[in-house]
């Protein structure tokens, strides 16, 4: 976290950052039109969450690559202000936690986007209750 802000301070101070700027908003925008494209063909995208199982939670504060990596997952959907929400989806093995996988919708279809989670968990006969969506 603190590289994100260091990183995130360096940028806002630096004296490119009106063309950064200027180029991250016309690429979060052609971000945007490819990702309404791809909803206009389905409701939803069914992907994972992160590229690898869980850490445990003693290596979850570390600072290696694989945050950023997982980020690849997540980061998008944020950026482009789509829904999505994290299922459970596969029971981890003795060392894990269970393994997850996103659901993501168009802009502003977060009710369309839970209803399909409720039906996703009943699909995946999710049984620990506490990890339910609920609609």
């Amino acid at each position: 976290m603190q590289r994100r802000i260091l990183a995130g301070t360096f940028v806002l101070s630096n004296r490119q950052y009106s063309s950064v700027f200027i180029k991250a908003q016309q690429l979060r925008s052609l971000l945007c039109e490819q990702v309404e494209v791809a909803f206009s063909q389905c409701d939803a995208i069914l992907l994972p969450t992160s590229v690898g199982p869980p850490p445990d939670i003693a290596d979850a504060a570390g600072t290696g690559i694989e945050g950023y990596c997982n980020d690849a997952m997540t980061v998008p959907w944020s950026l482009v202000g789509a829904p999505a929400v994290s299922l459970p989806f596969a029971p981890g093995d003795n060392d894990h936690m269970p393994i997850s996988m996103q659901l993501v919708a168009a802009r502003s279809n977060d009710i369309k986007l839970l209803h399909i989670a409720a039906a996703a968990e009943r699909a995946f006969a999710i049984s620990d209750k506490q990890d339910r969506a609920i609609v």
